[in-house]
This record gives structure tokens, C-alpha cells and sequence, in this order.
């Protein structure tokens, strides 16, 4: 991959513009920024139904956008509408058919919403993704394995086509679906994990979680190449990183990423802060009355500045997270996205009107180190239904607080049942449940 990488004197030219804004300062920073959002307002008005009528709506002219302040004067683009067929009015009439590609999010975590975009957007997320490895001392295309979720066929038979030689290393990539997890499937992707040697493991938190998890239980060792695992599209707890740096015995990382946006944050190690990658895309988090807002939580919304062929502005991922208004000790300029909370589609009125997120249950659970993992099922509206495994047994003491912290989040008329449980079932997506499929699984283990 990374001899691919370097054919490209394209590539290679982005890869040193990224490097170059690392050092900028903040000023010049936003410069850059505000250089890149001025050519997508003008492609996106002058090339899609939807942003022209958008932009005049607002009073703006397109010359108006002197500051990314102004950016907040077009309207959120809801995730409803990219998943409509009124997201045709999206996409740019000038585009080259022969160049764009497709993707279709999944849906397991909210609408299934599917997208288009060109090779412009490929190449800065490459020269994102390598970047991010540099800052590891690691090398973009070392051996890989990935621990993903319902992994399509075609990817695979991808893998298997592609020339031993596009990688640096011998053995490329291992990719390995985790829909379905069975003691015996464990076994067998740690032996061929263990004969790969991948120097990076990446995939769902949970799947990389799980494994480590097996590891340990049955005293497993990691094999000896490993230096760097990435987590991607699912919330990486305190507890769960902690746990897979002790067994995988290196950094374990955070990267926020979207299909429609692709990856958006990642982690720096000297700070450990979500970096996001402000020369692909713009975050901003509102309030529920569109305000911006720092440091506590709200809807994230996403401009992608390399899509024109279906520009993206003010997308409303359907994420909640807080974003920071300070700036990482490293010294780089970008924005630091403090902490990703759930999904919006995650949340839950119950009967009585209180709503709850799904980022409450590993902030609750993770109080206790004898919970390993839990399963907050929706039995109805007024019932919630709480399996536990637990490492060892509570306190009685323990089983009372955590009955009182429980139903001071759910409040009052809501009835909430406890089980201890030796076994919790995945989704077939690979992914932690969540309250949109009625339960909400918190993997959390405070064991030492």
C-alpha cells in the first residue's frame, strides 16, 4: 500500500501539504480553512439545486463568506434528506460518472444514508491516514488485520486480488468479520493473527475489545509485531483501552470516522486528544436551539470540503459529542473533539418524558469494577431490564448504590429489573447494541 501510495506524485504532494498545516499556527490554520470552504460554496452554488436554493434563501451572496463564522448562516442539513431520494438535488450536475464512487452506511446505528463522492476525496484521506501513522512512528500499509463488523464479500475477494507487492511488508491485510463471535471463532482468529503478525490491528472497538478479552481469560499472549491498535465506530471507554493496552502491550487508539465523511478525527500521542482533520472537514456542535456550543455536549455537524460531486455542508451525522475550545498540548493546530457521546438515534424517551443517551450507561457501570460487561434492555416504555456480568460478586452496598444511581437516571414510575447473566449476545453488524434495537450493551471491566 504504501509503494501504491508513493506512485502517486499527487499523493505524495498532499501528504506534505498535511504536514506543512501541522505547523501552522491557529490564524493560519483557519486560513487554510476558510480557502478551501470559499471553493466549495462556489462549486456547490453553481453546481447543485440544493445549496444554490440554500444560499439564496439565507441572503448571502456567495462572495459573502469572508469569515467560517458565516458558515453558520446556512441551514443544517438534516441525515433524513441525504437518506431521501431528495438527496439527488445534492449532487453537482458537472460530476464525471467515471470517477465517482459509492458507499451505503450500514444503518445499524441510524438511518441507512448512501453517498457519493470523487478520487479528490480518496487522496486527502489517505494522506490523512498516513499522516496519522507518522505521528505513531509507524508506516501507512504495514501488515494490517481488521476486526470489522458484517465485512462485505467483495472487499474480501478485493484483498485476495490485490498484489502482494503494493504492500511494504509481506502478508498485506487480514480481514476478519466479527458479526457472529463465537469461544471457537475466537480461537481461530487468534492463531491467525498470531501467524500474521500484523504490526497494526484495527477494527469496531467492541471486536478489538472481545478479543483482548479472550486473550486474557485464556492467558493467550499477543503476537510479537504489534505496535499500534486503532479503534473505529464505536466509543473506546477508559476502562476498554486500558484493559487492551495491558493485553495487546501497546498504544490503543480512538479514530472518529463516517462512511459519508470518512475518517474524521484521530488521536495524537502526545496529547491522546481527537485531532480532527480540519484540512478534510469542519465540525461544529449545536445545541438544540442551532447555537454553537464548547465543552459540553451536542449534535455534531460535518462540512466535507473535498466532496464536489455531493457536497456535504452542515451535515447532521446524527452524533453527539463536545468539542473543546482549547487545543492540544502537541501544538497542533486543529480542533480537539473532546469526547463522542452516541448517536442521536441512541436516545430514549421513556414513559414519563425523561430521555436518555446511550453514553449515560458506560459513565454508570464503569463505576463498579465488578461489572464486566451489561445489556440495558427496553422491555417497554416504563421497563427497563439490566443483565450484568460480573468478575466477581457485588457488595451489598454496592448493589444498593448502584440501584439508587440506576433509577436517579431513569426517574421516577420507571420499573428497573437487575439479572446476572453469563452471557450477553452480539449483533450481527458486529457492533454493541444500541437503544434503537431496544438494548444498549455497555462492554466495561474494571478488573486489574
Amino acid at each position: 500500500m504504501l509503494k501504491l501510495f508513493n506512485k502517486s506524485k499527487k499523493n505524495k504532494d498532499l501528504l506534505k501539504e498535511l504536514i506543512h498545516t501541522d505547523r501552522m499556527n491557529y490564524n493560519e490554520f483557519q486560513d487554510y480553512q476558510l480557502h478551501k470552504l470559499k471553493a466549495l460554496i462556489f462549486h456547490a452554488y453553481k453546481h447543485s439545486i440544493y445549496y444554490r436554493e440554500a444560499i439564496d434563501h439565507s441572503g448571502l451572496q456567495v462572495d459573502d463568506f469572508s469569515t467560517l463564522d458565516d458558515l453558520t448562516e446556512l441551514p443544517v442539513l438534516k441525515r433524513e434528506l441525504v437518506a431521501s431520494d431528495a438527496s439527488s438535488a445534492l449532487i453537482a450536475d458537472n460530476i464525471d460518472s467515471m470517477s465517482i464512487k459509492h458507499t451505503v452506511s450500514g444503518g445499524t446505528s441510524g438511518l441507512p444514508v448512501r453517498t457519493i463522492f470523487d478520487n479528490k476525496r480518496t487522496s486527502i484521506l489517505l494522506a490523512a491516514a498516513r499522516r496519522y501513522n507518522l505521528w505513531w512512528g509507524r508506516e501507512f500499509g504495514e501488515r494490517t488485520a481488521i476486526l470489522w463488523g458484517n465485512i462485505r464479500p467483495s472487499f474480501i475477494r478485493t484483498l485476495k486480488r490485490l498484489p502482494r507487492k503494493m504492500f511494504r511488508f509481506p502478508g498485506g491485510v487480514l480481514a476478519l468479520r466479527t458479526n457472529v463471535m463465537t469461544p471457537q471463532k475466537f480461537a481461530e482468529y487468534y492463531q491467525r493473527l498470531y501467524r500474521m503478525n500484523p504490526i497494526q490491528l484495527e477494527g469496531y472497538a467492541g471486536s478489538l475489545y472481545r478479543m483482548a478479552r479472550f486473550m486474557k481469560e485464556n492467558n493467550l499472549l499477543v503476537w510479537s509485531g504489534l505496535k499500534l491498535v486503532s479503534c473505529k465506530s464505536e466509543k473506546v471507554t477508559s476502562a476498554k483501552r486500558k484493559e487492551m493496552e495491558t493485553v495487546y502491550k501497546c498504544p490503543v487508539t480512538e479514530i472518529y470516522s463516517c462512511l459519508e465523511i470518512g475518517n474524521i478525527a484521530y488521536e495524537c500521542p502526545e496529547g491522546r486528544a481527537l485531532h480532527v482533520t480540519g484540512e478534510h472537514v469542519i465540525l461544529e456542535v449545536i445545541d438544540d436551539a442551532g447555537q454553537p456550543v464548547y465543552n459540553s455536549p451536542g449534535s455534531i455537524l460535518l462540512t466535507d470540503l473535498d466532496n464536489y460531486a455531493m457536497p456535504l455542508i452542515r451535515y447532521q451525522i446524527g452524533d453527539i459529542g463536545i468539542l473543546s475550545d482549547k487545543k492540544c498540548l502537541c501544538g497542533r493546530p486543529h480542533t480537539v473533539l473532546k469526547e463522542i457521546i452516541g448517536r442521536e438515534a441512541d436516545a430514549l424517551r421513556l414513559a414519563n418524558g425523561r430521555e436518555l443517551i446511550v453514553g449515560v450507561w458506560d459513565t454508570t457501570l464503569s463505576k463498579f469494577k465488578q461489572i464486566r460487561q451489561g445489556c440495558v434492555r427496553i422491555i417497554d416504555l416504563g421497563r427497563l431490564q439490566i443483565d450484568l456480568i460480573l468478575s466477581e460478586e457485588m457488595p451489598q452496598k454496592d448493589e444498593k448504590r448502584l440501584r439508587e444511581l440506576v433509577e436517579n437516571i431513569v426517574g421516577e414510575g420507571i420499573h428497573v429489573e437487575f439479572r446476572k447473566v453469563d452471557s450477553i449476545p452480539d449483533l450481527r453488524s458486529g457492533k454493541s447494541p444500541s437503544l434503537r434495537w431496544a438494548e444498549q450493551e455497555v462492554d466495561i471491566n474494571n478488573e486489574n
